[in-house]
């Protein structure tokens, strides 16, 4: 029987714990090298396909990992190593707490060894690879192609639902971190050295948890986010990367990609419209992709329900759903309360932007590229202050450009709007970056 108890970090210690000290003697002759399966970079080691026909029936996986990294236990590592986010033992307590829990969509952690020089992690083998290979070994996007993806996202959304449930933000969800294995092609999620146990997460650390091309945009604005709206981001960066064999981006730091900073002017929707994409899958799978996608997360779907009871939005497969989140100040998401705005605002102030475009056109085109930029990153959302600027002396406005941002920040301080209120945003940050350089 599944226990749905959330786990808590006292859980957690106490099975890492537990497995420290139950650490037993590595034999080196017990066991038969395969070959390698990856690279543990951030642990130092590496994975390998090993076999033992004294101890196990079947293939495992053992993670090497050197003793300085690992440390004797859970309270040594944190001593050792206080600001990592990566954490072996994290990992290795919560593959044990996952077992007592009955979640069966993760490869079993065996046992655990080490001798003078490594600590050796040994789990169930995943024989079908992960679904890099699966991606690597498929052709162009094809309706077939998403035909034989959609129960693959189906258990994934499944198994993730299943981590939430638990308390548990993965924080490193990738197509290296889902694996497959048997003839059924079963989905195992794995890697959990950078789990969070609780929904809200702390401020992200330069490095950040996880990989550039799958972080959620609001980890580099370094304050606390949802780490399940997060994880829904990192999920729609799997999907599209199923569906197309290839990512949509290499990052989503501002300034890193100018891909994702297009998008974050310009609203993943248009982006996916695109013919190469939209002429290839059908609609409900580039819905889930633009649930998943939104840059913004009081804009993004989230999986399982909200802890209020609030129900799930099926988006037309089979054992995943999706759900819309919680909105803030009255049920009003900050960006729907942007596009009122702008709706109330954009009729005269569009007419006083297209007088300013023409009139740089013609006296300043070094100064063309730094205004349609603003404009493009959403120029709108600056309000009156800079549109009445540009009335009567916007050439000394964009001659300086900290002005400019200056006349941003005051424009942010004197709307009424709430939705201005916020701190900088990704687009804001990307702007501001553009005009100072």
């Amino acid at each position: 029987m599944c226990e749905m108890r959330e786990v808590t970090a006292e859980d957690l210690l106490k099975s890492s714990k537990e497995v420290a000290d139950k650490v037993e003697p590595w034999e080196s002759g017990s066991f038969t090298f395969v070959k390698k399966l990856e690279d543990a970079a951030r642990n130092h080691g590496r994975v390998d396909d090993m076999m033992s026909g004294t101890r196990y029936q079947a293939a495992v996986a053992v993670k090497k990992m050197p003793n300085s990294w690992v440390a004797s236990g859970p309270d040594e590592f944190a001593k050792k190593h206080p600001s990592e986010c990566e954490c072996p033992w994290r990992n290795i307590g919560l593959m044990a707490e996952l077992k007592k829990k009955g979640f069966h969509a993760t490869c079993q952690l065996l046992d655990v060894f080490r001798d003078e020089h490594y600590t050796y992690a040994v789990s169930e083998m995943a024989t079908g690879g992960d679904l890099f290979s699966w991606c690597l070994s498929r052709q162009d996007p094809t309706p077939e192609r998403e035909a034989e993806m959609l129960p693959l996202i189906a258990q994934t959304f499944s198994a993730v639902e299943w981590l939430h449930a638990l308390g548990i933000a993965h924080r490193d969800l990738s197509l290296e971190n889902i694996l497959l294995t048997g003839a059924a092609q079963s989905v195992k999620i794995i890697d959990f050295g950078m789990v969070y146990l609780g929904r809200t997460c702390p401020p992200a650390s330069t490095l950040g948890p996880g990989k550039p091309s799958y972080q959620a945009p609001e980890l580099h604005n370094k304050r606390e986010y949802d780490g399940f709206l997060a994880d829904a981001f990192s999920l729609g960066v799997v999907v599209y990367a199923m569906a197309l064999g290839n990512y949509p981006w290499q990052s989503t730091k501002p300034g890193r990609s100018r891909i994702f900073d297009w998008v974050f002017c310009h609203g993943i929707t248009t982006f996916l419209q695109r013919r190469e994409i939209a002429s290839f899958f059908s609609p409900e799978l580039l819905e889930v992709m633009t649930a998943l996608l939104q840059p913004r997360p009081a804009d993004r779907l989230g999986l399982a329900k909200a802890p209020g009871g609030e129900e799930s939005v099926p988006f037309g497969i089979a054992g995943g759903s999706l759900r819309r989140p919680r909105k803030a100040n009255g049920g009003i998401s900050p960006a729907h309360q942007l596009a009122q705005w702008h709706q109330s605002q954009s009729r005269q102030m569009l007419k006083r932007l297209a007088q300013v475009t023409q009139r740089l056109q013609k006296t300043m085109p070094q100064s063309l590229q730094a205004w349609l930029a603003l404009v493009d990153a959403g120029a709108l959302r600056f309000g009156k202050v800079l549109a009445g600027a540009t009335r009567s002396n916007f050439r000394g406005l964009l001659s300086s450009q900290p002005c400019l941002l200056a006349c941003a920040r005051a424009a942010r301080r004197n709307s009424g709007c709430a939705a201005l209120h916020e701190p900088w945003s990704t687009r804001e940050s990307v702007l501001a970056n553009r005009l100072l350089s």
